[in-house]
């Protein structure tokens, strides 16, 4: 029985669940949970998507959902966790009970029940996990229809302020400031004015959304407020004006005002960029603004696609195509720059007409013909034309788009062919570094993925090197149609049989050193039988030799007693020699003084002998013990050896068996 990893939806908790079963209950929060069918191609992406919901960045939650379904339109998980991810769904623990509850961020103006995706997820749902979801859309449809009422009761909005109130120190930011200031001053001109710092501070947190869901559904105008790139991409931000751009495109007579201040108009998020921006740090910034909200209030509907040029100012309808035509005219007279300064002012006062947009890419790319482009470049041309792309009339946008692929195909291939030469040059890290730019540029292109896949593959060295090729293998399947798709199962076979054929290497390797760590273990045991071996002979001469030392005690002990009466002799036989004077009492005296010399002589010698025999025995003992200290210390190289070999073996047996689930996955991955 195969686990997969998967988050549970209410609490994150990371799970090893089985996908044949389809209903669990969490361990971490005890909540019952819907189990998806096939985790095994796609536990990633439900992952992910969990994890993006949770963290309250529903929009790109979104957009991960949206891409599951457009792979399997039946997939329950997908749109039960799309449902929750379009009403803003958290689930936050109870302090007294424990229990996870819904709680609402982005209130919606239908029934839960009506939701397309709930309805879908229920249709395509066996019957445990019908009744999960229908059990979860009483609780959610409950909060919501509270919510509701609340917000009905709510008076109308003519401004929504949007802006991030605190930094990542939770100090106020520059942006609050600056929103308090225009906040008071639209406040003075009568206007009822949605501003998150003095609308909602009377209000408990679980109240907030009643009050924004009122002010953002009828306000009609939003102001976006920055002052850096990463604010207008914070979660609650982002989540406030991606709301109101839906409703723009319901309502042409709401309208979207991004303001910025130290940074480029460039910077501001794509969804953004299309409509007609303001810098706070130009002279009259504020009394503009207020000038131009002021129209808006005060006419009528007007067309979208001229919102925002109607905001800063009224201009003649022929000014774009004078402007367009001396653009063209620099082109012919090789002024670049000043076709690029009258793109430029088209795309600032008429930010709805794809042309100015589409010029600045033309320029970027010289006209199409220039593939050796910058990534800094290419990511502005990348902009420029995915701007133009969502704004370009339809009787066009064919062969705009046949243009754009065209080119980003050529520019593609130069892209990855340089990769390869970073990575034959410089190594993988400068390669995987080219390839992190390449995907940021160009992150919907499935090829880079599978480029840089082939590219690992081919120079295989180790097990990360697999887990870098799968990943890379899930990217591109990802993005790829199912046609494409071929190719990337032609690959998984290619990369299959490298792995097959490392997997035997590394059978092989576990065998060689299973056969060193054998070779070593019997080193190891001669070496310590030889030191009990040594130890016992020691031992043995020890007692020998230390028997001979005492005999050659005794010895001498003797001997030295004789040579003591000897000497008392001598000096008898000479003091009587001296006293009787005759001459065979003389020669017997002579010959006792002979003996004791003798005798004494023989002392010396024994005693000598005696000395030299301890200093052997001595010396054969140090011997014998120099011996056996330098048979512990291989004994003990040996083992360490043994140690290192044991590990060794140890890590090919885990990358081994990586491999082969590696292998095993992409056998899957191919089916």
């Amino acid at each position: 029985m195969e686990l997969f990893k998967y988050k549970c939806p209410m609490c994150g908790g990371e799970l090893d669940v089985n996908e044949e079963i389809t209903v669990g209950i969490c361990q971490y929060c005890n909540s019952t949970i819907a189990i998806p069918k096939n985790l095994g191609e796609r536990s990633q992406m439900y992952n992910r998507a969990i994890y993006l919901r949770q963290n309250n960045e529903f929009d790109r939650a979104i957009g991960v959902y949206e891409d599951m379904l457009k792979r399997d339109n039946t997939d329950v998980e997908a749109h039960f966790g799309l449902f929750l991810s379009k009403y803003g769904i958290e689930y936050v623990e109870d302090p007294r009970t424990r229990e996870r509850k819904p709680t609402c961020h982005r209130l919606q103006t239908r029934s839960v029940y009506a939701d397309s995706d709930y309805k879908a997820a229920i249709e395509y749902a066996d019957p445990m996990s019908r009744d999960v979801y229908e059990s979860e859309a009483v609780r959610i449809n409950a909060i919501v229809k509270r919510i509701q009422e609340l917000a009905a009761n709510e008076k109308p909005y003519d401004i929504f302020i949007c802006y991030k109130e605190t930094d990542i120190g939770d100090e106020r930011t520059e942006d609050s400031r600056i929103a308090q200031e225009l906040y008071q001053r639209l406040e003075r001109k009568g206007y009822r004015v949605f501003f998150a710092r003095k609308t909602l501070e009377n209000q408990l947190g679980s109240e907030y959304e009643p009050v924004i869901f009122s002010a953002i559904n009828t306000a009609k105008v939003m102001i976006v407020l920055g002052t850096k790139k990463e604010y207008f991409n914070a979660v609650w931000v982002r989540n406030e004006w991606s709301r109101y751009i839906e409703l723009v495109a319901e309502n042409p007579e709401k309208v979207l005002i991004p303001v910025y201040k130290n940074m480029s108009a460039y910077d501001l998020p794509d969804e953004l960029a299309v409509f007609q921006s303001q810098d706070m740090g130009r002279l009259g910034f504020m009394e503009d603004l207020q000038d131009a909200i002021e129209k808006i209030l005060h006419k009528g509907k007007r067309k979208r696609s001229y919102q925002a040029d109607e905001v800063s100012m009224q201009s003649d309808p022929m000014s774009i195509e004078r402007k367009l035509n001396n653009a063209e005219t620099y082109i012919t007279l090789g002024e670049k720059k000043k076709a690029e300064e009258v793109y430029q002012e088209i795309i600032s006062e008429f930010t709805g007409d794809y042309r100015g947009w589409w010029g600045m890419f033309l320029m970027l790319t010289d006209n199409l013909n220039r593939t050796d482009i910058s990534l800094d470049e290419l990511q502005m041309a990348v902009k420029y034309a995915g701007n133009a792309l969502k704004l370009v009339t339809a009787n066009v946008l064919l062969e705009k788009q046949n243009q754009y692929n065209t080119y980003i195909n050529e520019v593609t291939k130069l892209l990855m062919a340089t990769m390869r030469k970073l990575f034959s040059a410089n190594g993988k890290d400068a390669a995987t570094a080219y390839k992190e730019k390449i995907a940021s540029i160009l992150s919907y292109d499935y090829r880079i993925y599978l480029e840089y896949a082939d590219m690992i593959s081919r120079c295989y060295t180790d097990v990360t090197d697999a887990e870098t090729v799968l990943s890379s293998l899930y990217q591109a399947y990802s993005m790829a149609s199912d046609a494409e798709k071929e190719e990337i199962a032609s690959l998984c076979e290619n990369y299959k049989r490298i792995c097959e054929q490392k997997y035997k290497e590394f059978v092989q390797q576990e065998d060689a050193i299973a056969k060193q760590i054998q070779i070593h273990d019997q080193k190891v045991a001669d070496n310590k039988k030889l030191i009990v071996e040594k130890k016992t002979a020691i031992e043995k001469n020890k007692s020998l030799l230390e028997e001979k030392y005492e005999k050659y005690k005794l010895y001498n002990n003797d001997i030295s007693i004789a040579v003591v009466v000897s000497v008392l002799g001598t000096c008898f036989a000479a003091f009587e020699t001296t006293r009787l004077g005759g001459s065979y009492e003389i020669c017997v005296m002579v010959s006792v003084l002979a003996f004791c010399v003798l005798l004494a002589s023989l002392y010396f010698l024994i005693h000598n002998i005696l000395k030299k025999g301890e200093a052997q025995l001595s010396n054969e003992i140090d011997g014998i013990t120099d011996q056996i200290e330098d048979m512990e210390n291989i004994c003990a190289d040996l083992e360490q050896k043994i140690k290192v070999l044991y590990a060794e073996k140890n890590q090919i047996i885990q990358d081994r068996n990586e491999l082969q689930s590696q292998i095993e996955y992409l056998k899957k991955y191919i089916v």
